[in-house]
């Protein structure tokens, strides 16, 4: 009974149709077989270039990987030394959003990695890092330096006193802490952007532990201060003449912020 019922009512549906169409029905009917058929095939076409795109561009990269040592021969300017725990070691930034104007454009873009921001924004000399010794192949980014577990620290220490520019991932690691110990003791604040990763751009006992550490004549109203900024998420922070920058954004944490933080970060030398 049900299905003689559905029968009729399409029936009933088709004799409600015109017979024919008139010149601007017809228009009408064209654009919308155009939206209902051509759209969603082009979106599925765009789809499939951009995974392509994207496939082809991690092969590249993985191609073009080379050591420290060449990328140095390769270009004789100071270098851009990157520094960060082994436990996050190119500091992830996938918990950071894409920019949606970015997304709109390339919808596979990402920055997953601070690795991979340094090397689209700063063009000031090679980025290079010390490897992690239990490596068996460099993963995808910067050149990687590696070098016997016990002579770590000394090349370290060359490297600092080379860089045109030293970066910092920000973590609690005592590799780490020893590095920030040793950029202060040098002197080479001035030329440090320390950045400070999305899982703790709102952790005020790690800023202001990391503040009291490059600045140790802070007071502790400055830091009482640091640690009462509420949403504010913390980008980066850099150092001159005895005084902290800190670069912070009450907005959605975005990887673009980390990008302008590091071009605003780099002083003319």
């Amino acid at each position: 009974m049900s299905t003689n019922t559905s029968s009729a009512d399409g029936l009933w549906l088709i004799a409600r149709l015109p017979d024919s169409l008139n010149r601007l029905q017809g228009h009408y009917f064209s654009l919308a077989v155009i939206v209902c058929l051509f759209v969603p095939g082009l979106f599925l076409w765009t789809q499939s270039l951009f995974q392509l795109a994207d496939a082809a561009r991690r092969r590249a990269r993985r191609a073009a990987l080379r050591p420290a040592e060449e990328a140095r021969r390769e270009d004789a300017r100071p270098p851009v030394l990157f520094l960060r725990s082994f436990e996050d070691d190119q500091v992830s930034l996938r918990s950071a959003s894409v920019a949606a104007a970015v997304r709109l454009v390339d919808p596979f873009f990402e920055h997953a990695h601070i690795e991979d921001v340094l090397q689209t924004c700063l063009s000031i000399g090679p980025v290079i890092a010390v490897g992690r010794p239990t490596d068996t192949k460099p993963p995808e980014g910067v050149p990687r330096l590696y070098v016997p577990g016990a002579t770590w620290q000394a090349v370290v220490s060359d490297l600092m006193g080379e860089a045109a520019l030293i970066v910092v991932g920000v973590s609690e690691s005592a590799g780490l802490t020893w590095e920030i110990e040793r950029l202060v003791a040098q002197g080479h604040l001035d030329k440090t952007v320390l950045i400070v990763p999305p899982e703790d751009a709102r952790n005020a006992r790690l800023l202001c532990e990391l503040v009291r550490r490059v600045l140790p004549a802070v007071s502790a109203l400055e830091l009482a201060t640091i640690g009462q900024w509420g949403k504010a998420h913390v980008v980066a922070v850099t150092c001159s003449n005895d005084r902290a920058r800190v670069f912070v954004t009450t907005r959605r944490l975005s990887q673009v912020q980390y990008e302008l933080a590091l071009r605003l970060g780099v002083r003319p030398r």
